[in-house]
């Protein structure tokens, strides 16, 4: 009997740690490649229509984010299965249009005071920013597409998924995939009630103040 409420207690935690690691978590996870780690594929207009609203960067040019709408990393796993975050803080999800979206977190207490770094068991991560790069990125001619006093909506018209910056104090800048070492920048400025872009330029990826930095070259779509 003893032996029989052992064996069971043991299939027990077995069958628990298997439906863990099946759930994803907030283990850092630097090891296995990419192509390897991601399981699951999702809609892209799905994820832009739940990050968008919600994140600190994105939201924060329009004022539209309050401290609680804040996502927080367990309310993204309730709705997206986290399968990669890496150790400088980003998560990749596979995309059914193809490429990947990735997620940038940032440590906060209480959905609210964002931190660097503080000894608590109260920090948590949420949401900063995201951006989404396609497979098989063709990214000719968006450079000649935009000018000298476009706003931003022009510029989401020829790149849909520019990123944004808006936490830098000299301004908003905005950032266009163009392959895994460069990107280009464009600087705005808010004129008669609108944010316009002002200059641009083609970058390397590691000058510019944008997540695309941040991710790995290997984590980026092939």
């Amino acid at each position: 009997m003893k032996k029989a409420i052992i064996c069971f207690i043991l299939a027990c935690i077995i069958l628990f740690a298997s439906c863990r690691s099946d759930m994803g978590s907030n283990e850092v996870n630097n090891d296995i490649p990419i192509d390897e780690e991601l399981k699951n594929s999702y809609d892209i207009n799905e994820l832009e229509q739940f990050f968008k609203s919600r994140t600190l960067n994105e939201s924060r040019y329009n004022n539209s984010i309050k401290g609680t709408d804040i996502l927080s990393f367990d309310e993204v796993e309730e709705r997206f299965l986290v399968e990669v975050l890496r150790d400088n803080d980003y998560s990749v999800f596979k995309v059914d249009q193809g490429g990947y979206y990735y997620v940038f977190w940032i440590p906060a207490i209480d959905n609210v005071l964002i931190v660097d770094t503080i000894n608590s068991q109260d920090v948590r991560l949420v949401v900063n920013s995201t951006l989404y790069i396609p497979s098989n990125n063709k990214r000719g001619g968006i450079f000649e597409k935009v000018s000298k006093g476009d706003s931003l909506s022009d510029l989401h018209l020829v790149d849909p998924y520019v990123y944004l910056n808006n936490l830098l104090s000299t301004g908003i800048y905005a950032y266009s995939f163009v392959d895994k070492e460069t990107v280009i920048e464009y600087k705005c400025t808010y004129e008669n009630g609108e944010y316009v872009v002002n200059t641009k330029k083609e970058i390397p990826i590691g000058s510019s103040a944008s997540a695309f930095r941040t991710i790995r070259k290997s984590d980026y779509p092939q």
